[in-house]
């Protein structure tokens, strides 16, 4: 904790985000944005403060890309956004679960995409691990995996968020990292189109930046599966 990086190519390094390489992600953005570091030396050490007296630190931050020609292509062959996120998920946990095989590792996840049973995706992930089925139902999933004599505890619940500070704080990096790969896509066809007016890439407002960029986005033969997720 109280980690500060100059840039978000360093911050993308200490999360191992690993960027994709298009050239509208090929430029860096100064940190931090909306504060001053003393600011946030100030807010880390009231965290710091408070997770040491809960018995609670961190020791480990990670996020991974997806970019939309990716998340495009393995939608279309697993059926489900909800399917490709939980892959994601199934690899970090994966990760967790070697690297603390003495600790019985107890993660918590927020339901994807309504889903309730989670067994058939967790054997699928896990192979050779006998799984036992705590709970299933709209207010929580639970698994207990045992595998070589290690534990795991996986849970998925609604809103997670709201009550586990580790899914609200995994929330809130992957929001920043989407952020600042929108500065970066924002400052090269900005670049290329004084007049155009940035977008935060949400829905509504994504329509009419692409219909902006659609003849640049032609003459540079940039595919929209590129760049266009089609969930």
């Amino acid at each position: 904790m109280g980690v500060q990086t100059a840039d978000d190519v360093a911050l993308f390094d200490h999360l191992e985000a690993q960027v994709p390489s298009q050239p509208w992600y090929d430029s860096s953005t100064p940190l931090p944005l909306a504060h001053q570091a003393v600011e946030l030396d100030l807010a880390a050490g009231v965290l710091k403060r408070a997770m040491d007296a809960a018995g609670v630190r961190c020791v480990l931050m990670a996020c991974r890309m997806i970019p939309a020609e990716e998340l495009n292509r393995q939608v279309a062959k697993m059926g489900t956004k909800a399917s490709v996120n939980l892959c994601s998920v199934m690899w970090r946990i994966e990760a967790l679960w070697r690297g603390w095989p003495e600790s019985h590792p107890r993660v918590v996840v927020d339901r994807l995409g309504g889903r309730i049973h989670y067994r058939r995706s967790l054997s699928v992930c896990f192979p050779g691990a006998r799984i036992r089925v705590l709970a299933e139902g709209p207010a929580l999933s639970r698994y207990r995996l045992q595998r070589n004599g290690s534990l795991l505890t996986v849970s998925f619940g609604p809103h997670a968020e709201d009550a586990h500070l580790p899914v609200a704080l995994a929330s809130m990096i992957a929001k920043y990292v989407r952020d600042l790969m929108m500065l970066r896509m924002n400052r090269f066809f900005g670049s290329r189109l004084p007049e155009l007016k940035p977008t935060a890439g949400y829905v509504a407002d994504a329509r009419r930046y692409l219909d902006q960029i659609g003849p640049l986005m032609k003459r540079l033969r940039i595919s929209p599966s590129r760049l266009i997720r089609r969930v």
